[in-house]
């Protein structure tokens, strides 16, 4: 779930940029007996439309293992939309799952809107 306080952490990034599209992920662990190990994706594609408008697109996947309780907090975001100057808009999905055997799913569905600054 959520740390609370100040943990430790080790682990390693990834950052890769080209003209346009993103990659960022990490693999970290806390640093303390059976503390929580994540994992993060996050994938950006924005190919240019006209000289104005760009499509946008990304995909965010993070899950978190946490050893002591052997719980699983599963994370994924979906946005698909139109990105003009520094304004982005579009629809938006996330998926949440959590279990320790079989995942109990929740979702969310809707638009989002965006400011990059």
């Amino acid at each position: 779930m959520l740390n609370s306080g100040f943990t430790g952490k080790t682990g390693f990034q990834f950052y890769r940029q080209k003209s346009n599209w993103l990659f960022f992920g990490w693999l970290v662990a806390d640093i303390k007996k059976a503390g929580n190990m994540d994992l993060f994706g996050m994938f950006r594609y924005t190919p240019a439309i006209d000289h104005t408008w760009k499509l946008f697109s990304q995909v965010e996947f993070f899950p978190v293992y946490q050893p002591k309780s052997g719980i699983w907090n599963v994370t994924e975001r979906l946005r698909l939309g139109f990105k003009k100057t520094t304004w982005i808009g579009g629809l938006m999905m996330d998926l949440n799952q959590h279990s320790i055997i079989s995942l109990q799913a929740k979702h969310n569905m809707g638009i989002f809107i965006r400011h990059d600054f």
